[in-house]
């Protein structure tokens, strides 16, 4: 592995852990419909949660060939939990902060599969074909 891909998967690792803090900026902005009184109670469970799927979502497409599989599900999840939010807040009951929560480890899921999909190495000899 060059040093030049090496660092651009740190940078990607970087990146991918920017998204744990994605709560703190929601919290400074208030763009989801929820009240601050969620946003306090929630805020450490969205930060635990979205670590955990940012974890997760690097060792999925790392360590798999799953990465843009895993991505666009939780992006297409993500996004029907932000539809959930907007748009039908009223007929949840009480579920307020799991839709926040959701929101937040979702988002941090699919960034994380997304920069962290593994590359075939260019330099690698491909594989001799089998014949049986």
């Amino acid at each position: 592995m060059t040093t030049a891909r090496r660092i651009a998967d740190q940078a990607k690792a970087a990146v991918s852990l920017l998204a744990t803090t994605l709560p703190l900026v929601e919290r400074a902005y208030a763009v989801l419909p929820v009240s601050q009184r969620v946003r306090a109670d929630a805020l450490p469970a969205a930060m635990v949660a979205t670590v955990l799927c940012v974890i997760a979502g690097y060792a999925t497409a790392r360590h798999s060939f799953r990465g843009l599989e895993v991505g666009w599900t939780s992006l297409v999840l993500f996004f029907v939990v932000i539809v959930a939010l907007f748009g039908f807040m009223d007929l949840i009951p009480r579920g307020d902060r799991a839709l926040y929560i959701l929101c937040f480890a979702l988002f941090g899921l699919s960034a994380a599969s997304f920069l962290s999909i593994r590359h075939e190495d260019p330099d690698a000899k491909p594989a001799k074909a089998t014949s049986w």
